[in-house]
């Protein structure tokens, strides 16, 4: 079913220019979820822009006097979306901005993800692509299809529960809020189900939940995964993991076997200031875990999961370890800090699962292949911060 749905989702960009797909659902669905893992399997050729970004911001809400109905439909720039929708699937000449949502802030940010002229296909995220009222009938005019996601209802409130006490809600107030504003919206939603061009059980997909919806105890579906030390005899095959796979959110995408044993020699990956490991799944290297900066007293990561291993939990794996891992190794370090461009979507849910915290927003700074240039995001943790990081709920990079 999986392969399926990707394939039916690459098809919808293969007739020249570029198409957009709709998924929609009710709040806890999993909308998220697969709109991950589809541009997760599809590569470079796909974008995800959620209609999160389109949330009126607290001070608007305020002036409207909708602040207690914040994700209601009401609460939506609805024409501007539509806008910008229109905008990705005519304008594939130069890259087209999109806003985005912040989860730490609760706020939308403007321009935070770039979609580029390679992309094919944007997939899109949202609660009321099916409502019957204007603008949103115009929203589904200005999609290719729309998917309707679907999940067990307990597994749903479980979810929706654990997200909002996750992002600063008291258990009590959580529950408060899915009555009033979230169950409310739900039904809005399932009225549009048969309109849907696809209905999809996520239960049946069997992908891993996002950030923060598994229950404690819970520690996901990564099967058996070690963490091991690189050695120099690993020369050729640390060439091959990094040669033979596109890395759509890696500066150098795809490097050459020259340039890898360029930083090879130079002590990139082994050195006074650096370690790498392997990733290792059930006995396969499914990818590396950089360290670097080890003398410093901020060590920083890279990690790097080949295209078959993403989407199934062992990014928030290899988080964790790789931090209590120099906690433990470094007495000194008191912050471990990574950076990731503003559009890794799925990297920023795993660092925020772990206990990581945004800590600034790097303009431009990021460059691109086709020699544009997108934000990058700073995150860091403390050491005192850690064992709450380590024991939050797991998400799935």
């Amino acid at each position: 079913m999986r392969t399926e749905l990707v394939d039916r989702a690459r098809a919808l960009s293969s007739g020249g220019g570029r198409a957009v797909l709709g998924i929609v659902g009710v709040p806890g669905a999993g909308k998220s979820t697969l709109a991950a893992h589809l541009v997760d399997a599809l590569g470079p050729i796909a974008a995800w822009v959620p209609m999160d970004g389109f949330h009126l911001a607290d001070a608007a809400l305020d002036r409207l006097g909708l602040r207690d109905r914040k994700g209601a439909p009401e609460t939506f720039d609805g024409w501007g979306y539509l806008a910008l929708l229109r905008r990705l699937a005519a304008e594939t000449g130069h890259p087209v901005y999109a806003p985005d949502f912040d989860r730490d802030l609760e706020q939308p940010l403007a321009g935070a993800i770039a979609v580029d002229p390679a992309v094919r296909l944007v997939v899109t995220e949202g609660n009321y692509l099916l409502l019957p009222d204007d603008p949103w009938p115009r929203v589904r005019a200005a999609l290719a299809e729309v998917w309707y996601v679907e999940t067990a209802e307990a597994t749903r409130r479980e979810r929706l529960l654990a997200r909002h006490v996750r992002f600063g809600k008291e258990p009590a107030a959580a529950a408060a809020w899915v009555a009033a504003v979230d169950e409310p919206n739900a039904r809005l939603i399932a009225r549009g189900r048969s309109a849907a061009d696809l209905v999809v059980d996520l239960d049946a997909l069997d992908l891993p939940a996002p950030a923060g919806s598994r229950p404690a105890g819970d520690q996901g579906r990564v099967a058996a995964v070690e963490f091991v030390r690189w050695v120099p005899a690993d020369a050729d095959a640390l060439v091959e993991l990094l040669t033979g796979e596109d890395w759509p959110f890696h500066a150098a995408g795809r490097p050459a076997p020259g340039a890898v044993r360029d930083q090879l020699a130079a002590g990139t990956y082994d050195g006074p200031g650096a370690q790498t490991y392997w990733v290792v799944e059930d006995g396969e290297r499914a990818g590396i875990v950089r360290l670097f900066d080890l003398d410093d007293g901020d060590p920083m990561f890279d990690l790097r999961l080949r295209a078959a291993y993403r989407g199934r939990g062992l990014g928030t794996a290899a988080v964790r370890w790789l931090t209590g891992h120099l906690f433990a190794e470094l007495p000194d370090a008191y912050r471990v800090e990574a950076t990731t461009r503003a559009d890794n979507r799925a990297m920023r849910r795993v660092l925020a699962s772990c206990g990581y915290r945004q800590e600034a927003r790097y303009r431009q700074a990021w460059p691109l292949p086709d020699g544009t240039r997108q934000d990058s995001i700073g995150y860091a943790v403390l050491r005192p911060e850690w064992p709450a990081g380590r024991n939050r709920d797991p998400g799935g990079c």
